[in-house]
């Protein structure tokens, strides 16, 4: 059964008729001669079609370099805020009393998820 699929490019947007559902990762020609995109997603977008975005090849390993570094970041300061929430916990766990300390401590890693999430 043939498939209606949107295939959305950086200048242009066409639909086309595949015989299967287009798979991530596949090298599609574009209307001009000799431009090719990789496919980066597919989203189904109704029955038998779907939406298909496509990037230049070049833009894949910009793309996997940035998750990285991101991801990277990301597990340094959740470390750290970790590593200080305890901390905190501890130091103030021997001159406090404990629902004083457990209530400091949320509030620190309330904090510190807010300003991670708000990078």
């Amino acid at each position: 059964m043939k498939v209606r699929a949107l295939y959305l490019f950086h200048n242009s947007a066409e639909v086309r008729w595949e015989h299967t559902r287009p798979r991530h990762g596949r090298r599609v020609r574009g209307r001009r001669r000799g431009e090719e995109w990789v496919i980066a997603d597919v989203l189904p977008s109704g029955a038998h079609t779907y939406t298909v975005i496509c990037v230049a090849p070049r833009e894949i390993g910009d793309l996997r370099e940035r998750a990285m570094a991101y991801l990277r970041r990301d597990r340094e300061f959740l470390l750290a805020a970790l590593c200080a929430g305890a901390l905190a916990g501890v130091a103030l766990g021997s001159v406090m009393a404990i629902w004083v300390t457990v209530v400091l401590v949320v509030t620190i890693e309330a904090f510190a998820i807010f300003v991670w999430a708000t990078k």
